[in-house]
């Protein structure tokens, strides 16, 4: 018998106005037995009128049993002065 729940979820926006895009990606898992949930999530932004675009993932673990948990989290933007890439 599994005790264990998972959802996935994506949403997607696009405005060809102003050449921009976003995508959000989700997904929890959640497992009873072991105590143990995780929840991963990530965030793209492009706009080609100003030639930048970011990415910003998350990622939480967390452990009952054992009383751990972990979070992870990660942060990308590039922008262009002149065709010249600069990241930050």
């Amino acid at each position: 018998m599994s005790q264990t729940c998972s959802y996935t979820g994506s949403h997607v926006e696009v405005d060809a106005m102003f050449g921009t895009s976003s995508y959000t990606n989700s997904h929890l898992n959640a497992d009873a037995m072991s105590q143990t949930w995780s929840y991963t999530s990530s965030h793209n932004v492009d706009d080609v009128m100003s030639q930048t675009w970011s990415y910003t993932s998350t990622h939480i673990n967390a452990d009952a049993m054992s009383q751990t948990w972990s979070y992870t989290s990660a942060r990308i933007t590039q922008m262009s002065w002149h065709g010249y890439p600069i990241y930050s």
